[in-house]
This record gives structure tokens, sequence and C-alpha cells, in this order.
């Protein structure tokens, strides 16, 4: 008995000793792979406890969840490192923008309208999950040494800034085709090694393209995204709705 309550002690200290030191770390370092977020964000969490995206079309309030505390997480990991932050060694700073790869699979949640035709998402057509993102093929702009980035034939283009936290990349997008223009604030979360594996986003349009007399002109519209962009090689599927 004494053996058996000596071997349970110790384990506990050990528990102990595991989470005092992944508590001494940097939480931070967690926004760098898919993994950690899983770790961090239950909504994130497959039943293995690997890192998977929720379904927007069968799993609408965790896809929620999901985006809602990964936005908020990192909003509030950048106030605390801004507070912490010294100027003198932030301007000494080196600070990296993230690369972006061509494959990119996505999670969201969108409507469009117009006039005053109020959309009914009732029978579905809400969500999107699982297909290709409107990242699909991206590319640098030739020049600008990764500043910018364009999806072609969309006339969109996106430009990755970094923040104090060397994971996580501010977004801005703009388009050449309507009025499209990223939420602020849009992110991108990326490896130690400077490379994107996803991005939480909103979008939102007050024009829609449409031909009148064979030409394609501006006209007035509405729509707004929600989405959680990654990349092909980490996108996992949701393995059945929680």
């Amino acid at each position: 008995m004494k053996k058996y309550l000596l071997s349970a002690m110790l384990f506990i200290f050990g528990l102990q000793l595991s989470y005092a030191d992944s508590a001494s770390g940097d939480p931070s370092e967690l926004l760098c792979s898919p993994q950690g977020i899983a770790n961090l964000i239950p909504a994130f969490r497959g039943k293995d406890g690997k890192f998977e995206v929720p379904s927007s079309e069968t799993d609408l309030p965790r896809f929620l969840q999901a985006y809602d505390s990964l936005r908020n997480v990192i909003a509030v990991m950048l106030t605390q490192a801004e507070m912490k932050a010294n100027p003198t060694q932030v301007g000494k700073q080196k600070f990296t923008r993230f690369t972006l790869g061509k494959d990119w699979i996505a999670s969201e949640v969108g409507f469009e309208a117009k006039g005053d035709v109020i959309p009914d998402y009732s029978k579905g057509g809400f969500g999107y999950y699982a297909g290709p993102s409107f990242l699909q093929n991206i590319q640098p702009v030739n020049g600008t040494s990764g500043t910018f980035y364009t999806i072609p034939n969309k006339g969109v283009y996106i430009s990755p800034m970094p923040t104090i936290l060397r994971c996580v990349n501010v977004l801005m997008e703009t388009s050449s085709h309507d009025s499209g223009t990223f939420i602020s604030p849009s992110y991108a979360l990326g490896t130690k090694d400077g490379k994107a594996f996803m991005l939480v986003n909103g979008c939102q349009n007050t024009t829609t393209m449409a031909t009148i007399n064979g030409q394609k002109v501006m006209t007035p519209g509405a729509s707004s995204y929600l989405g959680i962009q990654v990349s092909a090689q980490y996108f996992k599927k949701e393995s059945s709705p929680k």
C-alpha cells in the first residue's frame, strides 16, 4: 500500500512539474503550429487530440467557437506582448513577413445580398467546407520581395505584415474587381521559419460585378464572409460533429 501511495504521489508531482514547465514558457509559442493551436483551443481539437478544422456546414457552433476563440486569443497575446515590450528592444527586433504557399483549403461562412432582399439559408448554403480556398494559387507580386501577394485572375492583393509576435502577421487586403477588403484585424499564423499555415479572416464587399451591355461594371451589392484558411498540407477534416 505504501509503495502504491508513493508511486501515486510521484506521478502527481511529475504532472505538476510538467505543468509548471509549460506554464513558465511563452504561451504565444503555441501559435506557431497547428497542433499548438489545438492544444490551446479545444474547438480545433479532434477526438484524437490532434488538430482538425471544424466544419462550417455540419457543425456551425463549433466553427464559430473556433473562429472567435482564435481571433480573441491572438488579440490578447498581442496586447500582453505589447504591454511588456521595451520600445528600444522592439526597434532592434528582426521582423519576418510570412511566405504563403499556393495550396489552401477553406472552412467559412458568408452571405450575398442585393437591395432589400434578405438572404435565407435555412436550407443550407451558408457554410463552405473543405473546398479550395480563395487563396488557391496565390503568388508573390514580382519585385515586391514578398511584401504583396496576388491571386491570379481575381484581382485580389494581400500583404502580410509582421507583429511583435513572430508567429503572427496581420493582413491587409484589397481588390481591383470590387470593393472587397478584409475586416480588421485579420491574421495569418506561421511557423517559426516564417511559413504561413493558417489565416483567420473576415471580408466585406459593398459592390458586386455585373455585366451590362457586354461590359463588366460594379453595381451595388453586399457580401460578408468569415473564414479559416488552412494550408493544404495541414488541413484535417472534422471526423464527426461534436
